[in-house]
C-alpha cells in the first residue's frame, strides 16, 4: 500500500512541478513558479529504479541457479565420458553469463538505494 501511495505523491509532485515550470515559462518570470522543479520526479524515478532492480533480481537468481545445475549435470557427464569438452564449456559459459547477470543487477539495486536516499535526502532539505 505504501508503494501505490508513495507513486500517486510522487506522481501529483510531478505534475504540479511541470505545471509551475509551464506556467513560469509562459509568464516570462523565471523563478516565480517551483523553485525545485522536478524533485518529486527524481524521487519517483529513484523508487522506481530501485523497485525494478528488486523484481528482477530474484528471477536473475533462479537463472543463476538453473546455470549452476546446468553446469554440474555438464560436468557429471563428461567425467562420466557420456559428454563433450563443448558441452561442458557451453555450462561454463551460461553458468558465468548468469553470475555476471546478478552481479550487476545488485551493483545497480545498490545504487538505486543510494540515489532514493539521496532524493529524498534532498526533498527534506
Amino acid at each position: 500500500m505504501w508503494a501505490w501511495f508513495f507513486a500517486g505523491h510522487c506522481t501529483t509532485q510531478c505534475s504540479r512541478h511541470a505545471r509551475r515550470l509551464g506556467d513560469a515559462r509562459e509568464g516570462g518570470a523565471r523563478g516565480s513558479g517551483c523553485d525545485r522543479p522536478g524533485r518529486g520526479c527524481g524521487i519517483r524515478n529513484a523508487y522506481v529504479s530501485l523497485d525494478v532492480a528488486r523484481a528482477a533480481l530474484v528471477s536473475l537468481n533462479k537463472a543463476a541457479e538453473a546455470a549452476r545445475a546446468n553446469y554440474a549435470q555438464a560436468d557429471a557427464r563428461f567425467k562420466a565420458g557420456l559428454g563433450t569438452s563443448v558441452e561442458l564449456a557451453d555450462g561454463e559459459a551460461l553458468r558465468t553469463d548468469a553470475e555476471i547477470q546478478v552481479a550487476v543487477r545488485r551493483i545497480s539495486g545498490g545504487k538505486g538505494a543510494g540515489d532514493l536516499s539521496r532524493e529524498l535526502i534532498a526533498e527534506e532539505l
